[in-house]
């Protein structure tokens, strides 16, 4: 039936909610920019991923960094993005070992992609609302139409924190990875 995208700044709940949308009918990838060797290669697994889900979704904070080519290959899709405010995203990312200079210049780009995305059909959403089921079933119908909404699933995983490692961050800071994006 389609793709959708999910993002916001880090620390907005982007691996819940790729946990969340992935289901017998539908597949959330996270960061999966981040294991993709390529654009085009992100590009195809997406595509080949409707040949099993009837849609495909990709929940990540690193998009804005991508947005031209979200905007060029899916212009119709549509996109969540998760407001929350950019000071935890800095905070976390110099917890973490990214150089302020980095993570301030990360956060400067990912606000502008954000703005670029606004142009596809999309969805704001608090970060604070996320607790809400009305707000994720809001999500859920605008995302994945054509799914029923399961109130149970949803009061099932709101009770899990899922975290990606800190290590994989600090990972990249010693790969050059955030160098690549900036």
């Amino acid at each position: 039936m389609g793709f959708f995208f999910i993002t916001g700044y880090p620390r907005s709940r982007t691996a819940w909610l790729s946990r969340f949308f992935t289901t017998d009918k539908s597949f959330c990838f996270h960061e999966e920019i981040w294991v993709e060797p390529s654009f085009e290669s992100l590009i195809a697994k997406m595509r080949d991923g409707l040949n099993h889900w009837d849609y495909v979704g990709d929940s990540d904070p690193s998009l804005p960094f991508v947005a031209d080519e979200i905007i060029q290959n899916w212009p119709g899709s549509p996109l969540v993005i998760i407001n929350r405010g950019h000071e935890r995203a800095l905070d976390w990312l110099s917890e973490n070992g990214v150089p302020p200079y980095y993570a301030a210049v990360g956060v400067f780009k990912m606000t502008q992609g954000l703005e670029k995305l606004k142009t596809l059909p999309h969805l704001e959403v608090d970060y604070k609302d996320l607790v809400d089921e009305n707000c994720v079933c809001k999500i859920w119908e605008y995302l994945v139409p054509a799914l029923d909404w399961d109130l149970e699933r949803y009061r099932m995983l709101n009770k899990v924190n899922i975290q990606k490692g800190a290590t994989d961050y600090r990972d990249l800071r010693i790969s050059g990875g955030w160098r690549k994006l900036l």
